[in-house]
């Protein structure tokens, strides 16, 4: 708000949070205090906004996390029993997305809710199901923002012209990959703001490190530090 009243231009603001619920709420309170507008967001919204604008993607090539769901159970329903079938295939779902997330293969990975050689199987199964009904699902938008803003200076010369102040909220649930795309955003500029508690991170099953917090200065060695304590 204080930035507005400055004079910031409030289509330059990108604010992310790590849910939905979240994001549209603080856009109401702000909309609500400021009579502005500012783009509240999750990182996956954000990174799916840049692949539509830029990338040619629609709301077509987004895989639902129910049809994921359905996907993996009928899979995992060719190799467990059937009273095993649910259990099995919410683990499995979640494991896939930590596989994704932590950028290693389903190879690398060892703690499997069932046999390895049945999880490679699905893992794999899921993947080419993706790729030829020119699927994407949330882990994807991810990877492939992070790959492009690498492989494609021009549109993250866009995104960092557009979007010159960054704010994160929780950031000890923030990932290796979610990092890259911010620390990338920013720019040379180094206006980006993070918020967070490395003692309330929920999200280890998508890779989140609350490490990535605390080493924020090692990235930004100028930035300023504030600490809320009781």
């Amino acid at each position: 708000k204080r930035m507005v009243e400055a004079g910031i231009d409030p289509k330059s603001m990108l604010n992310i949070t790590f849910t939905k619920a979240a994001a549209d709420e603080m856009a109401a309170r702000f909309r609500k205090v400021s009579g502005s507008d500012v783009q509240f967001s999750t990182i996956h919204a954000f990174c799916f906004y840049v692949l539509r604008m830029e990338y040619g993607y629609t709301y077509n090539n987004l895989l639902k996390e129910s049809q994921k769901y359905t996907f993996v159970m009928k899979e995992v329903g060719k190799h467990v029993a059937a009273e095993d079938v649910q259990n099995i295939t919410k683990n499995i779902v979640s494991e896939i997305s930590f596989i994704k997330n932590k950028q290693i293969s389903a190879a690398e990975f060892s703690k499997y809710s069932c046999r390895r050689d049945i999880f490679t199987d699905i893992y794999n199964l899921y993947e080419k199901y993706k790729l030829t009904s020119s699927k994407i699902d949330f882990d994807d938008m991810l990877i492939i923002c992070r790959d492009k803003f690498k492989s494609d200076p021009t549109t993250l010369k866009k995104m960092q012209d557009r979007f010159k102040y960054i704010t994160i909220d929780e950031y000890q649930d923030t990932n290796t990959i979610q990092a890259e795309i911010f620390y990338m955003l920013s720019g040379g500029n180094g206006n980006i703001y993070v918020v967070g508690d490395d003692d309330q991170s929920i999200y280890a099953f998508r890779a989140a490190d609350s490490q990535i917090m605390l080493d924020f200065p090692k990235h930004f060695p100028k930035c300023k530090k504030i600490e809320l304590s009781m």
